[in-house]
């Protein structure tokens, strides 16, 4: 057992999960609804002092039952932006800039995660919440401050205190550019002002900057990462608090700063072993299997099923590591995650598919064999709601975006037609590429096709921005349907309903206006117009 074993944890009871919570704000005081159930509702009252008329008005607050990761971000999300109000001389020091907000989350059926934010500040991002708690929650974000109070405050600020602690570990380790060869680097080198930066910064005090190869130098590395791992701390600054937490909370709490300190080693050995295999360097393959052995195969901890369930981040770890354990072994991922309890193993593996459903060929395939498996009740409603939105057969909902004229486009208007939309933005540089390395070419193939359409749908904001970006050319042309997302941006629901939270994204839809494919279709031209010839034929 490596540094740490964790014994004698508190089995905790969590409940069938309600993907519905939901989340109210509260009037003008501190008050709960009469016959709301307290053991499942979390309250929060939350104080923001605003240094100009520029900063918002609202606090959006975001609650996730389970977090499956960016991709899926919307999975298990629920997500509502409230008014706040101004405070009063009973309320805050300062009526003219205070606000105030009372919100009250319901049905919380077990331990969620939950963000609030005001514009692009966040006053804290993704932190632990248990049904029961009470939480006041004072915020000046030009200054830095964020101060908890109320009974749950010590659960709050034992987070904090962690994630300051990270930042700190982090803070101090070098900004690192990771590169394949000698000859790598000197392109890398080579570009821009890229050679004068680094000479510059590995004279300058505070900015610490590291090229490293992946070859047999990069075990050096690895070594010392390993052995600059921060867990002692963290398990003081856990320790200090421990006193002041539940046992449920305490081991999920210690389960994620586990998961969040030892992933990065994890993910840097794979990058390194796979490149190894790739350029086919016994020597340091043998040396990076050793030290698997020695650091990475090592790292196992006991918890309980249900904190593990309970630990998004703990869930991440064990995750790649499965997927390194694949790399040595050359075995399915899959069948790496065959090593955990049957219910940890099926969480996972749900997990896993939510949260690369986008990016997966062969996702609905995938999807619906996890169905016929998969009973885990922690996660099956995840992956049942997964498949009735973006199943291969499933039907689409139809949407309704403007034009460049400023009408109406629904998709019930190509009804028999096989439509592919592209999602995108400006400033999305992945969107480019995709653009003018794949998909212009695709456009040119089908430009004569009756039975086909192209859509592209930009999520910019700014109506002139997608303007202009569509006369440049370099997102879409004016040969295919061009709309925008009515100034929504992700936000508007079709993009919630069928989780887009990145460019670029595809969907494939078929002529009666059902699912074929949702994401994975980022392929060369030759690969894409084959999977559409395919669709096409086979509505003929």
């Amino acid at each position: 057992m490596k540094r740490l074993m964790i014994l004698g944890v508190l089995m905790m009871v969590v409940g069938k999960v309600a993907i519905a919570q939901s989340i109210q704000g509260m009037g003008f005081e501190d008050s709960i609804p009469d016959g709301q159930d307290m053991e499942k509702s979390a309250l929060i009252y939350f104080k923001y002092t605003k240094y100009s008329d520029r900063d918002l008005d609202t606090l959006k607050v975001s609650l996730w039952s389970h977090y499956f990761g960016q991709l899926a971000s919307t999975e298990g999300q629920v997500s509502k932006r409230i008014p706040l109000r101004k405070g009063s001389m009973l309320e805050g020091l300062f009526p003219s800039s205070d606000q105030v907000i009372t919100v009250n989350i319901s049905d919380l059926q077990g331990p969620s995660y939950i963000s609030l934010s005001l514009s692009s500040n966040e006053p804290f991002n993704k932190y632990l919440i248990f049904p029961g708690d009470s939480i006041k929650i004072y915020a000046q974000p030009f200054r830095n401050i964020l101060t908890f109070g109320g009974p749950s405050a010590p659960l709050f600020e034992c987070q904090r205190a962690l994630n300051n602690h990270r930042q700190a570990h982090s803070f101090q380790r070098a900004v690192r550019y990771t590169q394949r060869s000698q000859s790598s680097l000197e392109e890398f080198l080579e570009k821009d002002d890229n050679r004068r930066i680094y000479q510059q910064a590995q004279r300058n005090f505070g900015e610490v900057l590291s090229l490293p190869i992946l070859d047999e130098s990069y075990l050096a590395l690895l070594h010392s990462e390993a052995k600059q791992i921060p867990i002692d701390k963290s398990l003081l600054i856990l320790d200090s608090y421990q006193s002041q937490l539940s046992k449920e909370a305490y081991e999920i709490i210690l389960a994620n700063e586990i998961g969040m300190l030892y992933d990065r080693l994890v993910l840097d050995w794979t990058q390194a072993y796979r490149h190894a295999k790739q350029v086919v360097n016994p020597g340091f393959v043998e040396k990076l299997e050793a030290f698997y052995a020695q650091e990475i195969e090592t790292l196992r901890f006991e918890f309980e099923k249900e904190t593990i369930l309970g630990a998004t981040y703990y869930q991440d770890f064990l995750m790649n590591q499965s997927k390194a354990l694949s790399q040595l072994k050359n075995q399915p991922l899959f069948v790496s995650l065959e090593n955990y309890p049957n219910e940890v193993r099926d969480f996972l593996i749900g997990k896993y598919i939510i949260g690369n459903f986008s990016k997966l060929s062969n996702g609905s395939e995938i999807l619906e064999k996890a169905l016929g498996s998969i009973e885990e009740p922690s996660i099956r409603p995840y992956l049942e709601r997964l498949y009735h939105r973006q199943g291969a057969g499933q039907p689409i909902e139809n949407f309704a975006f403007e034009n460049l004229k400023g009408e109406l486009v629904r998709l019930e208007d190509f009804k028999g037609k096989t439509v592919f939309l592209d999602f995108w933005f400006t400033g999305c540089k992945a969107c480019i590429n995709f653009y003018e390395g794949s998909l212009h070419s695709v456009e040119e193939y089908f430009k004569d096709n009756k039975d086909f359409v192209m859509i592209s749908i930009s999520m910019d904001k700014n109506r002139k921005m997608w303007e202009k970006s569509v006369a440049g050319g370099r997102y879409t042309s004016s040969s295919v349907v061009n709309l925008y997302t009515n100034g929504e941006g992700f936000d508007h629901a079709f993009l919630k309903q069928y989780n887009i939270v990145g460019a670029p994204h595809q969907l494939l839809i078929d002529g009666d206006g059902r699912m074929v494919q949702s994401g994975g279709l980022q392929l060369m031209p030759e690969g894409l117009i084959g999977v559409l010839e395919g669709v096409l034929a086979e509505g003929r």
